[in-house]
């Protein structure tokens, strides 16, 4: 009966140690994508959470999202604008600093009480390192879904 020399099993932890060291990049880039897909679906559902309490009229008010990027996160608020919202009723969700939320149509969106129709239309664009990107749009009749 024979067993493995210790030149053998070196060998075979070098091999294991190669193939790890090959395989970290692609599961680290496979983390930050899937982290961005995240990030994008926790975002479209605050935009609709937002939209549907606005259009069931859910405390009488207007509900927006706020975006602020320079502490990574979007708010959910009650009122007008965030501005004149009601703090107690913020709902704070934040995201990776790896991301950049970046809307263009200014720092917050407002729904209109029971018709849900947003002050503005256009896209929220999530930027990830390495180009990753995730698009949120957001139609003037008020649809808002996520693209690539």
């Amino acid at each position: 009966m024979r067993g493995f020399t210790l030149i053998e099993l070196i060998l075979i932890l070098a091999i294991i140690g190669v193939m790890s060291l090959l395989t970290l990049p692609f599961l680290q880039s496979f983390q930050v994508s899937s982290d961005l897909a995240t990030s994008g679906f926790n975002l479209l559902a605050t935009l609709r959470q937002a939209q549907r309490q606005a259009q069931t009229g859910q405390d009488n008010s207007n509900w927006g999202v706020y975006f602020d990027d320079g502490n990574h996160q979007f708010i959910l608020f009650r009122g007008d604008s965030f501005a004149s919202r009601e703090p107690s009723e913020d709902q704070v969700a934040t995201y990776s600093e790896i991301f950049s939320f970046q809307p263009d149509f200014g720092d917050q969106i407002v729904f209109s009480l029971f018709n849900g129709q947003p002050s503005a239309s256009g896209i929220v664009q999530i930027s990830g390192p390495n180009n990753q990107v995730r698009v949120i749009l957001i139609a003037a009749d008020g649809q808002i879904n996520i693209g690539n």
